[in-house]
């Protein structure tokens, strides 16, 4: 749950805030009351109070049918199933890298898609520049260089008169 809706249901007057999540996402709210043994009738009585009802929306667990309809792509997708993917996206790198391709730096494996992350497809580069317009772009004063000694093969200094 977003720091958004955690304040819209945490903030006095929060029985506005329900309501509007209950005609959203109503059907999931009543399965996750129904798990717990309660039914959504039963809203503003003893056995549920309205109270009872924010408590249980603000602390849906991962995977609660709730977080499901909230945020369909990330629901599933837990930090054990992140770091699975990365191991299983190294495993797979380390593979390629001793394949030939790997060692021509070509056929790059793709990432597993992980949820809610969009994979980048934009290539950037094109010509060399020369490094004075690098050093103009970037708004670089070079200082000029200083003369240097020459040297000969073993960069030893040789004497010029």
């Amino acid at each position: 749950m977003d720091d958004v809706q955690a304040r819209r249901w945490s903030e006095p007057g929060g029985i506005t805030g329900l309501v509007q999540l209950l005609e959203e996402h109503g059907p999931a709210i009543e399965y996750d009351l129904i798990k717990l043994g309660l039914r959504l009738r039963l809203l503003g009585s003893e056995a549920l109070s309205w109270r009872d009802l924010l408590v249980i929306v603000q602390h849906s667990e991962r995977g609660s049918a709730l977080q499901t309809s909230l945020r369909p792509d990330d629901a599933q997708w837990g930090m054990s199933e992140h770091l699975l993917a990365v191991v299983a996206d190294a495993v797979i790198a380390g593979n390629w890298m001793q394949s030939r391709d790997g060692q021509k730096n070509r056929n790059r494996p793709k990432p597993i898609p992980r949820p809610g992350v969009v994979p980048e497809s934009k290539k950037f580069g094109g010509k060399a520049e020369s490094m004075d317009t690098i050093r103009d772009w970037l708004g670089w004063d070079v200082p000029p260089q200083k003369s240097r000694r020459a040297r000969d093969a073993r960069g030893r200094f040789i004497k010029t008169t």
